[in-house]
């Protein structure tokens, strides 16, 4: 077994990359018999290399990605420093300097950063909500609402890992 072939994100890449012909067949299929139109696609991040896909069929391709848009800006920012600009963001990291981003709102250190015309449009989706309630969860998101409501104006840091992080009790409280 060849060790890159334990690598998960090596894995994830040829599951795609093996199903790439079975989706261009479908969507051929979908297509041929004029029944759907096909508008674009929205692809996950790990699915990115699906885009050559939507290439063949002349298809914009929109990426889900389900973190905030100033990681997002963050992540476009470090990748168009290093291949745009030739920038080793590792040469910044003891800089005093602040940049601006920009995806965020106030400049950062410079232990990162800079101004880029590179960044695709980004297109803000959300929430993504859980709309269909049973009475128990009325009630208990009125409660949290009315309970955030109470707490003085910037006093709640909401912190959120998805599933992959936690705190000690004593540590949020």
């Amino acid at each position: 077994m060849e060790l890159r072939s334990k690598n998960p994100g090596y894995f994830m890449s040829e599951f795609v990359n093996m199903n790439k012909q079975h989706v261009r067949d479908h969507v051929t299929m979908m297509i041929s018999t004029e029944s759907i139109r096909l508008a674009g696609y929205v692809i996950d991040l790990f699915y990115t290399p699906m885009m050559d896909v939507a290439a063949k069929f002349e298809l914009p391709t929109y990426v889900f990605f389900t973190s905030n848009c100033a990681f997002l800006g963050l992540m476009f920012h470090l990748e168009t420093l290093k291949r745009v600009h030739n920038q080793d963001v590792t040469e910044l990291k003891d800089s005093n300097n602040e940049l601006e981003v920009p995806a965020f709102m106030n400049p950062v250190p410079a232990k990162s950063l800079a101004e880029n015309d590179t960044v695709p449009p980004i297109y803000p989706v959300g929430p993504v909500l859980h709309l269909a309630k049973n009475k128990n969860e009325e009630e208990e998101e009125i409660q949290i609402m009315r309970w955030l409501d109470d707490q003085p104006l910037s006093s709640v840091l909401f912190l959120c890992f998805e599933s992959m992080g936690s705190f000690e009790v004593d540590h949020v409280s």
